[in-house]
């Protein structure tokens, strides 16, 4: 499947541990520099900022707000950031804020793409993004999910959850909401 990416897209890619979310994601960020954009990385399990460029990351504090503050500040402003989250579902529990940081990130969804933001994440579980930060994201790599509760999710996102059941692993179902309506679900294979 072809796709392309503009930089102020939001991509999510979600699955389970192994089910190759990370190496799809990274695959994406490898298009978007080979285009010769910057991409930025928060791994939120580390809570660090992997440099990608010629810039090397702030030895401050570093929670995400200070991190894209940071990432603002060298770019001389907001225009063609790609900001790469790693398991951003960590920021969220059943779609409640767990820390001051969840707002941010739901606010960098709505206002970032309005100022050149773009964000890439990945997610374990479905269940715990909210439903306005999937309904602000264009372009989605879904894995397999059999729990009721992650179902529950894509059903809301309008996707017969007996596809997302049937999936097996290297392969994810590609929800492009740029496309018309019949085109939008499509399937990639990870390889």
């Amino acid at each position: 499947m072809e796709f392309k990416v503009k930089l102020n897209d939001r991509i999510g890619v979600f699955g389970a541990t192994g089910y190759g979310k990370t190496y799809l994601a990274n695959k994406i960020c490898e298009k978007i520099i080979n285009k010769g954009y910057k991409v930025y990385a928060y791994n939120t399990n580390y809570e660090e900022l992997v440099a990608t460029e010629t810039y090397e990351p702030p030895k401050l504090n570093k929670d995400i707000r200070t991190l894209v503050e940071w990432i603002i500040k060298m770019r001389g402003g907001y225009s063609n950031i790609m900001l790469r989250i790693e398991d951003l579902d960590t920021f969220f529990n059943n779609g409640k804020f767990l820390n001051e940081y969840s707002k941010f990130i739901l606010d960098l969804f709505d206002d970032g793409r309005h100022q050149g933001i773009g964000v890439i994440y990945t997610a374990k579980l479905l269940r715990y993004m909210p439903l306005k930060l999937l309904s602000n994201t264009n372009l989605m790599f879904i894995g397999q999910y059999t729990e009721q509760m992650d179902l529950a999710k894509v059903k809301a996102m309008g996707i017969d959850d007996e596809i997302v059941i049937k999936l097996q692993k290297p392969i994810f179902l590609a929800y492009d909401k740029s496309k018309p309506y019949e085109e939008r679900l499509n399937y990639v294979e990870v390889k």
